[in-house]
């Protein structure tokens, strides 16, 4: 997984110009961070990554980079 293939995701799902965001973006900061893109973001986990994650877990992160090593985590842990 790359982390600006993230980065793309999360500015696509807030709708926000391409190069906008970073690793480093606090996500409640972000320009269009919504409950539907919350919703958005756990359903773009698991179509994009194959990695279900709990609304909690998604809560914990407060960066795109803290996001990005959830989910690495969620894909190494067995199933």
């Amino acid at each position: 997984m790359e982390s600006s293939d993230l980065v793309t995701q999360v500015e696509q799902l807030c709708e926000v110009p391409p190069g906008t965001l970073s690793l480093s973006s606090v996500i409640d900061d972000i320009p269009g961070w919504s409950s539907l893109t919350f919703l958005g973001l756990i359903a773009m986990a698991d179509d994009v990554y194959s990695v279900v994650l709990k609304p909690r877990q998604v809560l914990e992160c407060a960066t795109i980079g803290d996001l990005l090593n959830l989910l690495k985590r969620q894909q190494e842990s067995p199933k």
